[in-house]
C-alpha cells in the first residue's frame, strides 16, 4: 500500500511538470543574474565567436537615409564629425562598414561582455581612433560615454546623433525595456534617430523555441537558449508603445519577413524582425 502511495504521488509530480508551462521563479532570476556570464562564454565559444563575425552591412542600406541627414546636418552646424552609439557592439561588426562608408562618424560602442569589448579593442582593421569602447550593462548600469580618442580635446563627450539597436533588446526581460528606452532617450541628441531591429513574433526561432522545454520557457514570447543567452519576441504594438511612452516620436514601425534558404540541408527558414525608426523630438 505504502508503494502504491508512492507511485500515485509519483504519477502526480510528473502530471504536474508534464502541465508546468514555464520556468519557476528560481530558473528565471538565475538567467538574470547570469546574463553577463553567459554572453563572456559566447564570445568565447568557437561558435558564437564565427556567427558574431560576419559584418552587418544592411544598416546602411536599411537607415543610409538618416545616416547621410545626419551627416549634411552636422555639416551644416559646423561640426567636423557626426556621431552614433551602438548598444550591444558584440565585436564591432556592424560599426565597421559605417565607419567605411563615413569617414566623418564617430561610434561610441558598448557591451555587456568584457570579452567581447576586448576582441574590439584588439581589431587592428579598426579605426581605433573614431572609437570609444567599453562595457556596459545597460539595464543596470548608468551610460556614461567615454571620450573618443579623435575628440580628446572636447571637454565634454558629444550626445550622439544616433544609437542603434539590433537584436539586443530581445536579450533583456521585457519588463526592464521601458526603463532602457528612457535611458536612451535621455543619451540620444534632440532631433537624432534611433535604429531598432529585433526579433518578431513567428519567426522561425520563435516557432522552434515554443516546443523548448518548460524551464526554458521564461514567460510570454520570452524564452532561454541552450547557451542560456536570452530571446523576446517583438509585436510592432509592442515596439510602438515602449518607444513611445519613452518620448520617442515613431517614424517607421514595420515586420520584416525574409526567406533563407539553406541548400546544403534543404530547409526554408521563415525569418520575421521588427524594424522602427524612432526620433527623438528637438524641445
Amino acid at each position: 500500500a505504502h508503494m502504491a502511495a508512492a507511485g500515485g504521488e509519483f504519477a502526480a509530480l510528473n502530471a504536474f511538470y508534464a502541465k508546468k508551462e514555464q520556468a519557476d521563479a528560481f530558473a528565471i532570476a538565475r538567467y538574470e543574474k547570469k546574463a553577463k556570464f553567459f554572453w563572456n562564454k559566447f564570445y568565447a565559444n568557437t561558435k558564437g565567436f564565427a556567427a558574431s563575425s560576419k559584418q552587418r552591412h544592411y544598416l546602411d542600406k536599411e537607415f543610409g537615409e538618416q545616416l547621410a541627414f545626419l551627416q549634411l546636418r552636422a555639416t551644416s552646424q559646423g561640426r567636423k564629425h557626426f556621431v552614433g552609439l551602438e548598444v550591444g557592439c558584440g565585436i564591432g561588426h556592424a560599426i565597421a562598414p559605417l565607419l567605411e562608408l563615413f569617414p566623418d562618424l564617430l561610434f561610441y560602442a558598448c557591451d555587456i561582455s568584457p570579452r567581447a569589448i576586448g576582441i574590439l579593442k584588439r581589431d587592428e582593421s579598426l579605426p581605433h581612433s573614431r572609437i570609444a569602447a567599453f562595457v556596459c550593462d545597460i539595464q543596470r548600469d548608468a551610460l556614461v560615454l567615454p571620450p573618443i580618442p579623435a575628440l580628446a580635446t572636447a571637454v565634454l563627450a558629444p550626445a550622439p546623433d544616433f544609437i542603434t539597436l539590433v537584436f539586443v533588446l530581445s536579450t533583456i526581460a521585457p519588463e526592464h525595456m521601458p526603463g532602457i528606452a528612457a535611458k536612451l532617450h535621455a543619451a540620444l541628441a534632440p532631433g537624432g534617430f534611433l535604429y531598432f531591429r529585433d526579433y518578431a513574433q513567428g519567426d522561425a526561432k520563435h516557432v522552434r523555441l515554443q516546443q523548448a522545454p518548460a524551464e526554458r520557457k521564461l514567460g510570454p514570447d520570452f524564452y532561454a537558449r541552450p547557451d542560456g543567452t536570452r530571446a523576446y519576441f517583438f509585436s510592432e504594438t509592442f515596439v510602438t508603445k515602449l518607444f513611445t511612452e519613452a518620448g520617442f516620436a515613431v517614424r517607421q514601425c514595420q515586420l520584416m519577413h525574409i526567406t533563407v534558404v539553406n541548400h546544403k540541408e534543404q530547409l526554408e527558414m521563415h525569418r520575421v524582425w521588427v524594424q522602427a525608426v524612432l526620433e527623438k523630438p528637438c524641445p
